[in-house]
């Protein structure tokens, strides 16, 4: 089945980290910063019907990344930036997607991946 081509203005609020990969830490870290976000899911304004999440990866160097986890939403009315919690917002603007149609798994739900 070939995939569906959309565009989409993709708004997130959520947390990021700087991960050292040699550091051995990695899955703690990524673990800790999603349960923290879903500990504060319910604050957030205007999440999307689709209730999508997303992680991002920003390369630094060999060993280091920015990892960014975070929830879509439609707009950022009435969202406030949380400094002591670390919730922030960043809108990527129009990214490119191919939809897949999963078949034979438990979820229904479309995969996404950026083009």
């Amino acid at each position: 089945m070939k995939p569906e081509i959309k565009t989409e203005d993709i708004k997130l609020v959520g947390l990021q980290a700087v991960v050292n990969f040699s550091s051995g830490d990695v899955g703690v870290i990524l673990s800790g910063l999603t349960q923290k976000l879903f500990q504060k899911i319910n604050d957030i304004p205007n999440k999307s019907d689709s209730k999508r999440f997303f992680g991002y990866w920003q390369f630094v160097d060999n060993n280091t990344r920015v990892y960014f986890a975070g929830v879509e939403v439609d707009s950022f009315d009435g969202f406030k930036w949380d400094y002591e919690y670390g919730l922030g917002s960043w809108s990527l603007g129009d990214l490119a997607f191919a939809v897949f149609q999963r078949q034979g798994l438990e979820s229904t739900a479309p995969l996404y991946s950026q083009i």
